[in-house]
């Protein structure tokens, strides 16, 4: 931002026009505040889509910089085990879709240390709650929009299990968590970068019932 103007700060001055040569089809301002709209009426991602980007990702807020790491490595690991074994999902927005439902939990597991101790612990499975919730309690019972009341949900079951319940939903509150996943903003048409062909993730879906 330079005079609440949105640009990119490139040799000490704010530039509207980039003048790329080869824009990748994907951009991901992986850092604070980089797709924000200004006075003006162009934002950083309108420019980078004007070059020829298919889709950008970037944050309209600061982030953590810990969280932010955590959410774009697991972005870009799906992406590449999509690439890799495709099938799961169609698109590069199914996959963020994915990432934004299944990363609240890390979210909120890493607000205090407290709940980061708690996420460490012993569910009465014998897993440590972390483990329990992503890999058995959670299937299925996270809402695209209620992503972080359903987590709270599942999460409070497993804290009821261990007879701490009323504590941890406690901590969820005092003195709460910042949801980051929700900062973010894809612009453009990530929905129209395929991952798989449509016959492989129809295929994927009918195997699943």
């Amino acid at each position: 931002m330079a005079g609440n103007l949105a640009a990119l700060h490139i040799d000490g001055a704010p530039r509207l026009f980039l003048g790329i040569d080869r824009m990748p089809p994907v951009v991901i301002l992986s850092a604070c505040h980089v797709a924000p709209r200004g006075a003006g009426a162009v934002a950083i991602s309108d420019l980078l889509l004007r070059e020829g980007a298919l889709a950008v990702l970037g944050t309209q807020v600061p982030v953590d910089v810990r969280h932010n790491a955590t959410l774009m490595i697991r972005f870009l690991l799906y992406v590449a085990e999509e690439i890799t074994k495709p099938g799961q999902f169609a698109t590069l927005l199914d996959v963020w879709h994915h990432v934004q439902s299944s990363n609240a939990v890390n979210d909120i597991l890493a607000a205090t240390p407290k709940l980061k101790r708690w996420a460490g612990s012993p569910a009465p499975s014998g897993r440590p709650v972390r483990v329990e919730f992503m890999a058995h309690r959670a299937a299925g019972r996270i809402r695209r929009a209620h992503v972080y009341e359903d987590t709270e949900q599942v999460l409070g079951e497993i804290a009821d299990d261990q007879g701490q319940g009323l504590r941890i939903r406690n901590w969820f509150r005092r003195p709460g968590y910042v949801p980051e996943s929700l900062f973010y903003v894809f612009a453009g048409r990530p929905d129209r970068i395929f991952l798989s062909s449509l016959r492989q993730h129809t295929e994927r879906v009918f195997a699943r019932g």
